[in-house]
């Protein structure tokens, strides 16, 4: 018979902070917000975004999702019906978007101004898609 073999010590672990073993990233704290505001679960919105509902903990925990992939950014904006202002939060806190930088200018035309100041087209071509983009619009 063997001697019995001696137990390991526990491996060391970091000290908790505030009960938990990290502090979630602005990421993570930023979907478990829009999560819990949405009222759904972890596993409802693992499901959504097509990722395991551990991953979804880990990311709101800190312990995952320092710097997320866009498409992770992308999927969670989605499953979380994101307006355009969210989503441009998840993205400045995933590291995707700078601080001034925006999903739409605030200085874009409007179709009928882009339409009128295309140099390449005639002014019948412009008429034409003038009458036909009022077609389509309420009211017109």
């Amino acid at each position: 018979m063997s001697p019995p073999k001696a137990k390991k010590p526990p491996t060391a672990r970091k000290a908790p902070t505030n009960g938990r073993l990290r502090e979630p990233t602005p990421f993570g704290a930023l979907v478990r917000d829009l999560r819990i505001r949405a009222g759904i679960s972890q596993a409802a919105l693992a499901h959504l975004c097509g990722i395991s509902p551990g991953y979804v903990g880990l990311i709101e925990t800190g312990e995952r999702g320092e710097r997320p992939s866009l498409d992770i950014v992308k999927r969670f904006a989605s499953a979380l019906r994101a307006s355009i202002e969210e989503t441009e939060l998840l993205l400045r806190a995933a590291g995707h978007l700078g601080e001034h930088e925006r999903l739409i200018r605030q200085d874009r035309v409007t179709v009928l101004e882009a339409i009128d100041g295309d140099q390449r087209l005639t002014a019948s071509q412009k008429a034409a898609l003038i009458a036909t983009y009022r077609a389509f619009l309420p009211d017109a």
